[in-house]
């Protein structure tokens, strides 16, 4: 199961880091994820879960100069945002940390508080709803959204909207959707 996950990163650039520098963390345990999802509140979907797993297994990574199509609904313009770089400081997918070594006390995820703290959060409309779960180079996050409209979609936080305060769109109806989507920059 967990293989479909490397099969679809073995065939983008990428290179992995382990957040210690000691071996790799053992997998992600059923208990860590129920205990990861009582804090937030909300059960993560299936897939998001088994990439979890997969990630936590094999150390977090950044994806040279990934890209992924999107459609700004707003404009109804097709667009591609660059969402990584060579830099592993800017650009990673959030990772479960070690949940007995938490340096975040509300939160399991690397970048949670971040989005929930950020200035001008309220053009977001339902920021509750939004889990990060990766970021760009310009501080932008991807997000998985756990309830409301589009539950379990993944959509892209423009972290400096337009003079219109539109700064969510919608990249993938599921997390598995968002994964297809990456591939190879120019």
């Amino acid at each position: 199961m967990l293989d479909k996950y490397k099969e679809l990163l073995n065939g983008l650039k990428r290179e992995t880091h382990d957040s210690s520098g000691s071996p790799t963390l053992p997998p992600l345990s059923d208990e860590e994820l129920v205990e990861m999802e009582n804090r937030l509140g909300y059960i993560l979907p299936e897939d998001y879960r088994n990439f979890l797993r997969y990630l936590r297994t094999h150390g977090y990574f950044h994806l040279a100069s990934v890209s992924y199509p999107f459609v700004q609904e707003q404009a109804n313009v097709e667009g591609r945002i660059f969402v990584f770089d060579d830099n592993p400081v800017n650009n990673y997918f959030l990772f479960i940390e070690n949940l007995s070594v938490d340096p975040f006390p509300a939160s399991s995820l690397r970048g949670l508080r971040l989005v929930r703290n950020m200035e001008g959060i309220e053009y977001v409309g339902w920021p509750e709803e939004l889990l990060p779960i990766a970021c760009d180079m310009g501080n932008n996050m991807i997000c998985l959204a756990l309830s409301g409209f589009h539950p379990h979609a993944v959509f892209w936080f423009n972290s400096n909207p337009n003079d219109d305060n539109s700064n969510i769109y919608l990249v993938a109806n599921s997390f598995d959707e968002f994964m297809h989507l990456l591939q190879k920059g120019e």
